[in-house]
């Protein structure tokens, strides 16, 4: 992650909700993790998935993540959309 995305994320960090915030603390305090799903992001946080949810697409449709793939998580056994910073 570069420097000068962490100082944008800290100049808008303050116009959204907590849990917006907290939602995308975890992309930039895992630079080294491309992609997370809802359900990684729940587990991550200690949420309840439906917390989640909202707060991603509520990310995507502010400009702040974008889908990255579809990918299979053995945990659920399913596929899940993956979501990386935009």
């Amino acid at each position: 992650m570069q420097s000068t995305s962490l100082e944008a994320f800290e100049a808008i960090k303050h116009k959204l909700g907590l849990a917006q915030q907290s939602v995308l603390d975890v992309f930039y305090e895992n630079p080294d993790i491309k992609d997370w799903t809802n359900r990684e992001l729940a587990d991550k946080l200690k949420w309840q998935i439906n917390c989640v949810t909202p707060r991603t697409n509520e990310l995507v449709k502010l400009g702040y993540l974008e889908e990255s793939r579809i990918r299979f998580y053995a945990v659920t056994g399913r596929n899940h959309i993956a979501w990386r910073i935009k």
